[in-house]
């Protein structure tokens, strides 16, 4: 019914999740949520059962405010998050009539204090059945998942490596390609960056012009990669493909950081980017 996806940046954490709800009609609402608790932040990515998976949120929120402002770390509320998904799913596991495909689960970024007293940090969670376990690179999961894993893993093995605003189009990129190619996933993007101190969200977002700018990309780099075996090509002829797609690329650069443009505008919202040399 879904796709979500994070990953965990050299900076921080990075969530997205595409909008549509499918039951008996298909609905757009939020899969992204951010909780305030103290000195943490918590933000959850949804899939599954929504209204078991709200009740999970409200409940490890709830859960988390009760812990001493002193005592609030990630992983003291990672410990309270895993118990209050662990009562939530054996309260699904008693109801008979819900399917059991639908179990809610979550893709968790908690900031805040990484130990008491100690400095501050952010770190990705994934919610499978009662584990809650670190994610240290990136996740998909939902019906748009398989998809998702691919395009990321086609193209990235350490994203941890990486800024938020250099995996962003990376996570357009995969969440466009599950509502092109799974019936389950559709409607606008949703985003969450959440570094060490802060966490910025848009919804509703629509990446039409971005996903068409990451496909154009991808039909100029086949095109390249088919001419690395042609026998019949010189050496020259090569050099005039490379140039040619170094103009290509130089003209999607510019559709991305136009003043104005789709990306632009949604890594400003973000807060991801600096634009000071690139203008």
């Amino acid at each position: 019914m879904t796709i979500v996806a994070g990953f965990t940046c050299c900076d921080g954490v990075l969530l997205c999740a595409d909008s549509q709800y499918s039951t008996w009609d298909r609905l757009h609402r939020d899969k992204i949520f951010v909780k305030m608790c103290g000195v943490a932040n918590i933000a959850f990515a949804i899939y599954g059962d929504a209204d078991y998976a709200k009740t999970a949120i409200d409940d490890i929120h709830e859960d988390a405010l009760r812990i001493p402002t002193k005592e609030q770390t990630i992983w003291t509320i990672r410990k309270a998050a895993r118990r209050a998904v662990k009562r939530v799913l054996a309260d699904y596991d008693t109801q008979k009539h819900l399917d059991p495909s639908q179990r809610p689960a979550f893709l968790v970024g908690i900031n805040g204090p990484s130990q008491v007293g100690g400095p501050c940090g952010v770190r990705l969670f994934s919610s499978n059945d009662t584990a809650f376990s670190s994610i240290d690179s990136f996740d998909c999961r939902g019906t748009g998942s398989s998809i998702g894993n691919y395009v990321i893993g086609n193209n990235l093995h350490h994203c941890n490596m990486l800024n938020m605003y250099m995996l962003l189009p990376l996570a357009v990129k995969a969440v466009a390609a599950a509502k092109r190619n799974d019936n389950y996933s559709g409607g606008g993007f949703q985003f969450v960056s959440m570094s060490a101190t802060a966490v910025s969200a848009i919804a509703g977002y629509d990446a039409d012009e971005l996903d068409k700018l990451a496909r154009e990309f991808d039909e100029w780099a086949t095109f390249v990669f088919c001419r690395l075996g042609e026998s019949r090509l010189n050496d020259n002829d090569f050099k005039n493909t490379l140039a040619f797609f170094g103009e290509k690329m130089q003209g999607l650069r510019s559709s991305f950081t136009t003043p104005g443009s789709s990306y632009r505008a949604l890594a400003d919202t973000l807060g991801l980017t600096d634009w000071t040399k690139a203008d």
